[in-house]
């Protein structure tokens, strides 16, 4: 296809991305974005050094928010988030500083024609921000080039990834920054076979700065390099990444427990449980139940003792053994809630699990909150907590719990049937654990009973893994006290299925790995080149920053911190 006649201006490209906190475009508020320039720039006169300018920016909630503050990730120490109108105009700034004379700025992203572009000027009326600035921007879509390079519509960013730069980096997912050396990467390694050709490099910015950028940049980029149009072995890598995408784990179970001051008060009128005389958490504890085998996987547990903010009654006490003065210190259950989702994403479970994971825009896994009559007792405690401090438990358990499941019901069905004296006493579970003859820890604290618990699981869905009955059960609904369930039959279909999907994913994981390692091999360097070309090559690497690198490199040194926010 011939390329359009182009008389538009030049170009300079900025990569963009943004995060948010909603879905609906109608209700979407930017929580974060980012800018990088693509070029590079010396920043230490003194020294050769050459980074990237970054802008990274983080907004503060605003009264139009959709969430609360969990939502918003954690940030750099040091880094401070602001309005959305003050984070916009370091934007437009960042960019008009860093637009060459007599240029117009492009911006790339992955989908930004039908999300970021929209998304920032909703934004902009939202908070009565002017569009100056941004309305003579140039929005670029690398989805768009992609596809007219011939990759499927609704590849994904790491598929794509995958496909060509023969990569697949674990990166943290919903963060702006990450996202955009995604998409920087992908870029440079399309115009791998321009970069140093100054004709190339004129077409090509000439084609960014005309009408239908994608489609003649697209066209150009099969000229330059055939190897970008799609392979038959392409299109299966990307498919096999779909593929594992939906294999992926993504729900965490965690087993939790509560003290309390005592148990919920009875209303003389009602003779029901009343919420408005709820007791008080005097402690939480949570142990992760990892699909995972190994000592770095049965160890993850998290304990905290809690300020109920008023005096344990020494009924309570006697219970549990937790004094008034053992919680004076201790932070308040908002606080505890906020450490416990801060522990989720440090443990060995949770970071293998990202890294196994192969989507582009995967946040990260959904909790299971697992517990031992926690519908009658606990959940209805923990709501009411969380709500005493402000805080939302729906939107919270919206945001990071996918659902929770009570063991209760199962462990009360489980020997239905059977004879008095082959079944335990009671259905508490310190009675289950004596008759499954699981050894006796100290009872009445949160920590041991979730360590109970635990083994209370394992040992009754033996031989398999109790996450997989509790995921599988979340997943088709099914609800465990109900007569005719047959969970022995459960368990047996289960085991069939994770095995089968252990043998899937294995499969898949082999044939991208293949994929990657033949595609790195034919790109290696050729050692019949001259040394001199060779070490030409090798000094356009550019080093990618790191992490901290990223987020600090947009700082001029003349300038103070802030100024960059």
């Amino acid at each position: 296809m011939a390329i359009s006649k182009i008389s538009s201006p030049q170009t300079t490209l900025f990569f963009y991305d943004c995060e948010v906190d909603h879905k609906d475009m109608d209700k979407v508020n930017i929580t974060e974005l980012c800018v990088s320039e693509d070029s590079a720039r010396e920043i230490n006169s003194s020294s050769k050094e050459v980074k990237k300018p970054y802008f990274v920016g983080y907004v503060k909630k605003s009264d139009f928010a959709n969430y609360d503050g969990p939502y918003q990730k954690p940030i750099p120490k040091g880094r401070n988030r602001y309005d959305f109108a003050i984070i916009l105009k370091k934007v437009t700034s960042f960019i008009a500083k860093n637009t060459a004379p007599q240029s117009i700025a492009a911006l790339m992203g992955y989908n930004v024609e039908g999300w970021d572009q929209p998304v920032l000027e909703r934004n902009c009326d939202r908070f009565h921000s002017s569009k100056i600035g941004i309305s003579s921007w140039k929005w670029i879509d690398l989805a768009k080039i992609a596809h007219n390079l011939g990759y499927p519509m609704g590849t994904t960013q790491q598929q794509l990834e995958v496909a060509i730069c023969a990569e697949n980096l674990p990166f943290n997912r919903h963060r702006a920054h990450a996202d955009v050396k995604v998409v920087k990467q992908i870029w440079r390694k399309m115009t791998e076979k321009v970069d140093g050709d100054e004709e190339k490099e004129r077409r090509i910015n000439e084609a960014l700065a005309g009408e239908n950028p994608e489609e003649n940049v697209a066209t150009l980029l099969k000229e330059y390099d055939p190897s970008l149009i799609p392979t038959p072995e392409a299109l299966e890598v990307i498919n096999n990444v779909k593929k594992a995408e939906k294999l992926a784990r993504k729900e965490i179970v965690v087993l939790f427990d509560l003290e309390t001051t005592g148990l919920f008060a009875e209303s003389n009128k009602e003779k029901a449980a009343s919420h408005n005389a709820a007791p008080r958490i005097v402690e939480f504890a949570a142990k992760i139940l990892s699909p995972f085998e190994g000592p770095d996987y049965r160890s993850e547990t998290f304990s905290s003792l809690v300020n109920p903010g008023i005096p344990i009654p020494q009924e309570a006490t006697n219970v549990h053994k937790i004094t008034t003065d053992m919680v004076e210190d201790a932070p308040s259950m908002k606080e505890v809630w906020k450490e416990f989702e801060s522990w989720i994403r440090t443990t060995a479970t949770f970071k293998r699990i990202m890294a196994e994971s192969l989507e582009e825009k995967y946040d990260e896994p959904k909790i299971i909150l697992v517990g031992y009559n926690n519908f009658r007792y606990d959940n209805p405690l923990l709501a009411s907590e969380l709500l005493i401090a402000g805080v939302d438990l729906k939107r919270e358990i919206d945001r990071s719990v996918k659902e929770s499941w009570d063991a209760l019901p199962l462990m009360t069905t489980w020997y239905t049937g059977e004879a008095k004296d082959k079944k335990p006493e009671r259905n508490t579970l310190q009675a289950h654990a004596r008759f499954l003859n699981i050894p006796e820890n100290q009872a009445h604290r949160a920590l041991d009973d979730v360590e109970t618990l635990e083994q209370v699981l394992r040992n009754v869905t033996s031989p398999i893994n109790p996450v997989h009955v509790i995921v599988e059960a979340s997943k088709e609904k099914i609800n465990l006290s109900s007569p005719g369930v047959g969970f022995k039959e459960i368990i047996r279909e289960t085991q069939n299925r994770v095995a089968h999907e252990e043998a899937e994913r294995s499969a898949l994981k082999e044939s991208i790995g293949s994929y990657l390692s033949k595609k790195q091999d034919s790109e290696k360097p050729n050692d019949s080149e001259p040394p001199a070309k060779r070490r030409k090559k090798e000094e356009k690497v550019e080093k990618e920053p790191s992490s901290q690198e990223f987020l600090v490199a947009s700082r001029d040194p003349s300038q103070t911190y802030e100024s960059y926010i």
